[in-house]
C-alpha cells in the first residue's frame, strides 16, 4: 500500500503549469547532449510520439525522457535530460547545461530577452514560403570505368594507408623498445609492415564482417567443419594478430595528457575521422531530403563518453551524429566525446544567429553548414526540434519537419480537448506552402516524416548484417573499423548512383578480393589470386601441339624465385594456366599467397 503524498508537493499538472509559465519554452533544458548523469538519472524512453498522459506519469514517478546521456555509475533508474521534475513547493529543475527553471514567478534571463512568438490556432492560416531547391545532388568526381575497388579507394586511399603503415611501425618500435616482452611472445617475430600488407589486413577485417565466426582463431582453423582457406592463404594467423595488436592511426608521442582541459578524446583516431569527414563531402552531394539522427556503436567497457540510449539496439556505446540522405549516404558526422568536450572550435564556425540555440540546435547547424541557403528539406526528431531552430534554418533557405516534445508546444496545442476516437493534427513543419493538415486522414507532414526520417536508420540497417567490429579492449580500434565500413557503404551508394547494379554484399566481395589479392606485394599484376587459393584445382599434363608432342612451360613458382625450370605439368583451372613443377611447386602455388618466398 502506498503512503499518501505530502500536501506540500506539487501535482504533475502544477509542475507542468510552472514549466510552461513562459509561452516560448527554450530548448536548452532539453537538448544538451553534454549532460553527465548516472544510470539512475537516465531515462527509459525516447519515444517521439509519447502522449501527455505518458509524460504526466513520468513526472509523477520522477523519471524523465532523454535522448542519451553519459554513463558514469550504474545506480538504477531515474531522471535524465529532457523533462522537469518537482522540487518541493514551487520549484522545478531541468537537466540542460545546469540551467534551472525557477519556482513561482522565476524565469531565466536569456529567455526573458527573447520576443514572444505568436502561435496560430488554425493551421490553415499558416502559409510558409518554401525555399526553392538549388543544390546540385549527385556524384562530384569522375568515376568513368571505375571498378568496385576504385570507389572504395575514393575514401580509403593510399595517403591514409601510408599513415596507417607509418604509425603502426612507429608504435610497434616504441612498444618493443619500452616493454619487457616474454621470451615466448610472438612480438619477437615482428617485422615492419607495408602498404600491400596493410591492404590485406584491412581486407581480412572487412571479410570477417561477411563471414561470422566466434573468435579470430576460428578463421585460421583447419577443422573441416569451419575451415575457410582464404584467411590462411592471405596471411598467417600470427602475423594478422601482430598487425591487429600494433595497428595505430596517430602518433602517441603527441597524445595530450589526461588532465589537460579540453583535450581531444578522439586523438587516437583523429586522422581517420578528419580524412573521412572531408572525403564524404568531396565525393557526393545529397538530394533534397536529408535527415539528422544518432547512430550508436555498442561499447560496454569503461569509457568516459559512453552513452546510454535505451531504444537503440546497442543501448550502450559511442554515439555519433550523422547527416544522411534518403539512400543512407553519410554526408557529415560528428562523434560525441562527452559532456565536457571542447566545442569552441565547432561553435566558432556557426552563424552568429545560432549563439542562442541549445546544444542540440548547434549540432544541427554544424552538420548543415555546407547545405545552408540551398533549399534543402531537413527531417529531425524531437530532441533537435524547436521553433527557434526551425525559424533560424528558414532564414537560411532550409525548410524543416519534425516531431516536437510536449514541453515545447504552444499553449493552443496543449489545451486541445480531443474527443475519444477523433484526432487533431498540428505538425511542426515549414516544408509545405499549402495547408499542412491535408485532405486525408493523415497530414502530408506526417507521411513525409515517416518516409524521410529513416535515413540514418537505413544506414544502420545496411551495415548491421555485415558488422565487422569485434570485441576488443581498445575502443578506438572498434570505432575506426566502424567508420571504415561506413566508407565502404558510401562507396557502394556512389557506385549505384553511377550505374552499377551490384548488391552491397557483391560489392563488398569485389572490394575485399581486390584488397586481398591485388596488393602491391604481389610480383605479377596478372596473378591468379582470385581463384588459385580458394577453388579446387586438378593437375594435368600440357596437351600436345602441332609442333611439339611433349610441350613444356616454365614453372611459375621457380621463375618467381629467380630460377628457370621447365615442366610438363600445369593447372588448367587457373586463368593463366601456369606451368608448375609437381608436386612441390604445385602445392605451394595453391596454398600460399606469397608463393615466391622461401
Amino acid at each position: 500500500m502506498s503512503l499518501p503524498r505530502r500536501q506540500s508537493r506539487l501535482t504533475a499538472e502544477q509542475v507542468i503549469d510552472e514549466i510552461y509559465r513562459d509561452q516560448d519554452s527554450d530548448d536548452e533544458d532539453f537538448d544538451s547532449t553534454n549532460s553527465s548523469v548516472s544510470l539512475r538519472e537516465l531515462d527509459n524512453s525516447e519515444d517521439d510520439y509519447s502522449t501527455d498522459e505518458e509524460e504526466d506519469d513520468v513526472l509523477q514517478s520522477g523519471e524523465d525522457h532523454q535522448h542519451g546521456d553519459d554513463v558514469v555509475v550504474p545506480r538504477g533508474r531515474g531522471r535524465g535530460r529532457g523533462q522537469a521534475r518537482g522540487r518541493g513547493r514551487g520549484q522545478a529543475r531541468g537537466r540542460g547545461r545546469g540551467q534551472q527553471i525557477r519556482g513561482r514567478g522565476g524565469q531565466r534571463g536569456r529567455q526573458a530577452r527573447r520576443p514572444e512568438r505568436t502561435w496560430l490556432d488554425n493551421a490553415d492560416q499558416f502559409r510558409p514560403s518554401v525555399p526553392e531547391f538549388q543544390g546540385n545532388p549527385g556524384v562530384k568526381v569522375d568515376v568513368t570505368n571505375f571498378k568496385p575497388a576504385d570507389f572504395f579507394a575514393l575514401y580509403i586511399n593510399d595517403d591514409l594507408l601510408n599513415n596507417f603503415v607509418i604509425q603502426t611501425n612507429l608504435y610497434a618500435e616504441e612498444y618493443i623498445r619500452t616493454t619487457e616482452i616474454p621470451p615466448s611472445s610472438r612480438v619477437h617475430r615482428w617485422v615492419e609492415t607495408d602498404v600491400g600488407e596493410m591492404k590485406t589486413f584491412i581486407g581480412l577485417c572487412l571479410l570477417m564482417g561477411v563471414i561470422k565466426k566466434p573468435d579470430y582463431n576460428s578463421y585460421w582453423s583447419t577443422d573441416p567443419l569451419i575451415r575457410t582457406p582464404v584467411f590462411s592463404a592471405a596471411m598467417p594467423r600470427d602475423r594478422f594478430l601482430l598487425l591487429l595488436k600494433f595497428w595505430h592511426i596517430n602518433d602517441n608521442r603527441n597524445l595530450p595528457p589526461a588532465d589537460e582541459p579540453g583535450r581531444d578524446r578522439l586523438f587516437k583516431i583523429r586522422p581517420l575521422l578528419d580524412h573521412l569527414f572531408e572525403k564524404f563531402q568531396e565525393v557526393f552531394e545529397p538530394g533534397r531530403d536529408i535527415a539528422i539522427d544518432e547512430s550508436l556503436l555498442m561499447w560496454k567497457g569503461r569509457l568516459i563518453f559512453k552513452q546510454y540510449i535505451p531504444l537503440k539496439r546497442a543501448r550502450f556505446g559511442i554515439k555519433s551524429f550523422l547527416l544522411c540522405d534518403s539512400s543512407g549516404y553519410t554526408y557529415r558526422f560528428r562523434v560525441y566525446a562527452g559532456k565536457d568536450e571542447n566545442t569552441i572550435a565547432l561553435d566558432e564556425n556557426l552563424p552568429q544567429s545560432a549563439s542562442t540555440l541549445g546544444r542540440s540546435g548547434k549540432e544541427v547547424m554544424h552538420l548543415m553548414l555546407p547545405l545552408l541557403d540551398k533549399g534543402y528539406r531537413l527531417f529531425v526528431d524531437n530532441w533537435y526540434s524547436s521553433a527557434d531552430l526551425f525559424e533560424l534554418l528558414l532564414q537560411h533557405e532550409t525548410s524543416c519537419c519534425g516531431t516536437l516534445r510536449a514541453n515545447r508546444t504552444p499553449p493552443c496545442l496543449r489545451q486541445l480537448a480531443v474527443e475519444k476516437a477523433t484526432q487533431q493534427a498540428a505538425p511542426v513543419t515549414n516544408c509545405w506552402p499549402k495547408s499542412p493538415t491535408g485532405d486525408g486522414v493523415k497530414p502530408p507532414a506526417n507521411r513525409e516524416y515517416n518516409l524521410k526520417m529513416g535515413a540514418v536508420d537505413r544506414h544502420d540497417q545496411l551495415l548491421q548484417p555485415y558488422d565487422a567490429t569485434r570485441k576488443t579492449l581498445k575502443w578506438y580500434k572498434k570505432l575506426a573499423m566502424r567508420f571504415m565500413q561506413i566508407a565502404l557503404l558510401n562507396a557502394h551508394i556512389v557506385a549505384k548512383k553511377s550505374g552499377h547494379s551490384l548488391t552491397f554484399l557483391e560489392f563488398q566481395k569485389a572490394v575485399i578480393q581486390d584488397l586481398l589479392f591485388s596488393s602491391e606485394a604481389t610480383p605479377d599484376a596478372g596473378d591468379d589470386h582470385s581463384v588459385r587459393l580458394v577453388d579446387r584445382h586438378f593437375m594435368d599434363v600440357i596437351p600436345p601441339t602441332e609442333k611439339k608432342a611433349r610441350p613444356q612451360k616454365q614453372c611459375k613458382v621457380c621463375r618467381a624465385k629467380g630460377t628457370r625450370r621447365d615442366t610438363r605439368y600445369y593447372c588448367p583451372d587457373c586463368p593463366s594456366k601456369p606451368g608448375l613443377c609437381f608436386p612441390q611447386c604445385y602445392k605451394k602455388y595453391h596454398t600460399e599467397r606469397f608463393y615466391w618466398r622461401n
